[in-house]
């Protein structure tokens, strides 16, 4: 229910997507990031590997997000909450669709 659109609210930066409980946005947009994230990789050749190898295109974040340790699914929530100040910085901001 969000898109990215230009700068004009001052304070976008500050926008916090809900966290925690039934509607958990962070939560929610970190796990289609990653999806996300997953199908660009697999479609450009690469494959899960116990290490990160770009030589042989393999990566142990390469999973499902039901399989992904705990300290690589916060890596992406932080993403996610950091992400209207990087908008807001670029000249961006995140607003609701109904906007």
């Amino acid at each position: 229910g969000y898109r990215i659109a230009p700068l004009t609210d001052w304070d976008a930066e500050k926008l916090q997507f809900q966290e925690g409980g039934a509607n958990d946005q962070v939560t929610l947009m970190a796990r289609l990031e990653h999806d996300s994230w997953c199908q660009r990789k697999k479609e450009q050749g690469w494959r899960f590997g116990e290490l990160k190898d770009p030589a042989k295109k393999t990566n142990p974040a390469l999973l499902p997000w039901e399989d992904l340790p705990e300290s690589e699914r916060d890596k992406n929530k932080e993403f996610i909450r950091g992400l209207p100040e990087l908008l807001a910085r670029a000249g961006f901001q995140i607003e609701t669709k109904s906007n």
